[in-house]
């Protein structure tokens, strides 16, 4: 009977030990496995506070600067301006509106405007492969078009199929009275590869009524109007509606020679 009573105590002895070890070994898997989650963790803020890091902050630029200027006097941005132009507006009355996407006219029209800029060609026949430097030039190295004739207005410069050439040609300009925009850029920044400049616009109508000159000022996307008659020996600049105006955004990408090429434009 005694000797039972031991192999039963011997027994509960050993069970007991087993337990306390399955509980021991347990409690160092478990914080083996909170370290491996608070490594995790740490090594996610870690990635986190990189990624925050690396995130491109824009630079503030002179809105009267020179580079600026010149980006504005962009052809594609001028042709949209040009008051004897059947393409004036263009850019405006769009809400927003890629480069590679604007009609093939409006592209070779702007590449007109730069190739006029250029006093060498004046009075010389331009091949295709010269104007395509000037394509390059507004909307940079990835540019698509075709050639053709567009009847650019004051200039003299037209395509010629038959000898694949941009020739001197007789085109009329042009008129009085005509719709102009006022414009004013506001703000600049600078990214990594890209420039954003935010401009506001009016449209300015003149008209006659009875014997004296007024204007229209309207929004030049919707066409509401601002204000809708100003005696006509008054001044008007988009400064005085800049409450009022429309406001525009341009960027302008920075092409594999350093230089900027009109992108985009986007009502905001």
């Amino acid at each position: 009977m005694e000797k039972s009573n031991y192999k039963l105590k011997a027994m509960f002895i050993v069970a007991i030990i087993i337990l306390i070890l399955f509980a021991f070994y347990g409690g160092m898997q478990f914080g083996k496995s909170n370290s491996n989650n608070s490594n995790f963790n740490n090594s996610n803020s870690s990635i986190s506070t990189s990624d925050s890091s690396n995130v491109e902050e824009p630079t503030s630029l002179t809105p009267s600067s020179d580079t600026i200027i010149n980006l504005m006097n962009n052809k594609a941005v001028l042709l949209n301006r040009q008051q004897a132009s059947t393409l004036f507006g263009v850019l405006y009355k769009s809400k927003g509106i890629l480069a590679k996407d604007l009609s093939n006219e409006y592209k070779v029209s702007a590449g007109l405007l730069q190739l006029e800029d250029d006093s060498s060609t004046k009075d010389s026949t331009v091949s295709v492969e010269q104007f395509k430097k000037y394509m390059i030039e507004v909307f940079g190295s990835n540019v698509s078009y075709t050639d053709e004739d567009v009847k650019h207005p004051c200039g003299p410069h037209g395509y010629d199929a038959t000898i694949k050439a941009y020739t001197v040609q007789d085109y009329g300009c042009g008129g009085t009275m005509l719709p102009g925009y006022s414009t004013s850029v506001i703000s600049v920044k600078e990214l990594d590869d890209s420039i954003e400049v935010t401009e506001k616009a009016i449209l300015i109508t003149p008209y006659l009524d009875g014997d004296k000159f007024y204007s229209k000022v309207t929004k030049p996307y919707s066409g509401e109007v601002i204000v809708d008659k100003i005696d006509g020996g008054q001044k008007v600049g988009v400064s005085n509606y800049l409450d009022k105006a429309d406001t525009y955004i341009y960027t302008f990408k920075k092409d594999t020679d350093g230089h900027y090429y009109f992108y985009s434009i986007a009502l905001q």
